[in-house]
């Protein structure tokens, strides 16, 4: 059983950061005789994205709506400093 994930490394002025996400096929990770590039390059646009949400805050008001925006931001923070 294998679970295969990308690495990207995204940088931002200046500063780099680097994310890892596993290559899923919905909730379950790809297995080999389902890998193929669509997966890969969906896994990571999925570790971009949340790469610079976490480490700049950018994009974190598309989810004000679902949840309390206080507890979001709160998180955030908390994991940043985790990161960090």
């Amino acid at each position: 059983n294998r679970c295969y994930e990308t690495r990207i490394k995204v940088v931002i002025d200046d500063k780099e950061y680097y994310m890892q996400t596993p290559v899923m096929n919905g909730k379950n990770p790809v297995k080999d005789n389902s890998m193929n590039q669509n997966r890969v390059w969906t896994s990571m646009c999925r570790a971009f994205v949340k790469c610079v949400a976490i480490n700049t805050g950018l994009g974190f008001d598309l989810w004000l709506k679902e949840e309390d925006g206080r507890n979001l931001i709160t998180r955030w923070l908390l994991l940043r400093k985790w990161i960090s």
